[in-house]
């Protein structure tokens, strides 16, 4: 009997759901496993919890296909299948996916949002348009959107992270190894330490840049605009020079002993140096 519950509940999950039904399906996961989600559209919640074990509910889109829940080896794949992208009925596919804690992560959404919180396994996460949004996640973590603003408050050792017409907004509570930050339209903020060694990039066009560091500071910082652009340090003394004939501004200086190399650049915009 014992063995015959895990087969039903893998069988149950794999059966595909109809469009526009309620989805409620589990399966056993490995608790360092992978979790794949591809949604086209609507919204999408990723909370990681102590069970072995994946969780979906919610509903599934009006337009899709098919939506299906399977395992294979110690990948999952959550998949709501929209051929036709002429979209006359509903909202999308609203669905809430529980995971093992340390299992990674891996979204692709088209024209959803996303919100990941509790997850301690590496995430990535890419919306063609769509908010990105993150709480307590303690892996390294990847983020695009190519329409949509970014906003992660982590504890991760590294930090990739992209928007295009949208904000970047990065809190981190660990010491930061390696950051790459940019933005197209859109402002970037950074709040973390750095490692002794961290290299953190960031660049932003149309939009400011602010670094806001934790902790004591020891970094070889880089900093340029384009014209008309201004540098704000609040580290130290050091003050920019500035372009006869353009206005552009750079700064190269170091903070402490050193070690972390910060490169920053913006077009069009501030770049700001400040401390807690």
């Amino acid at each position: 009997m014992n063995r015959l519950i895990p087969t039903l509940m893998a069988l149950a999950a794999a059966w595909p759901a109809a469009a526009g039904e309620t989805v409620n399906q589990q399966v056993e996961a490995a608790a360092d496993g992978e979790v794949v989600i591809e949604i086209v559209r609507g919204m999408v919640s990723v909370e990681g919890w102590d069970q072995n074990s994946v969780s979906v509910v919610g509903t599934r889109d009006d337009e899709s296909d098919e939506f299906s829940v399977e395992r294979e080896g110690n990948v999952i794949t959550i998949e709501d299948d929209v051929h036709s992208m002429r979209f006359s009925r509903g909202k999308g596919t609203d669905i809430a996916v529980k995971v093992p804690r340390r299992n990674s992560v891996k979204l692709s959404v088209i024209s959803a949002d996303i919100e990941l919180r509790d997850l301690s396994g590496d995430v990535r996460a890419e919306s063609v348009s769509g908010n990105i949004g993150a709480t307590n996640a303690g892996g390294d973590a990847r983020m695009e959107s190519v329409s949509g603003n970014i906003k992660v408050f982590t504890a991760a050792r590294r930090v990739d992270a992209e928007s295009v017409s949208g904000d970047i907004e990065i809190d981190n509570s660990a010491a930061l190894s390696r950051a790459d930050l940019s933005t197209v339209s859109g402002n970037l903020t950074l709040r973390s330490a750095l490692d002794p060694e961290a290299d953190v990039e960031l660049e932003s066009v149309s939009g400011d840049v602010t670094l806001n560091f934790r902790g004591e500071v020891n970094a070889r910082i880089s900093a340029e605009t384009g014209p008309g652009g201004e540098i704000e340090n609040g580290l130290s003394a050091a003050k920019p020079d500035e372009e006869r004939y353009t206005g552009a501004e750079s700064l190269e200086m170091k903070v402490g002993n050193g070690g972390a190399d910060v490169d920053a650049s913006v077009i069009s915009g501030t770049i700001r140096f400040t401390k807690e």
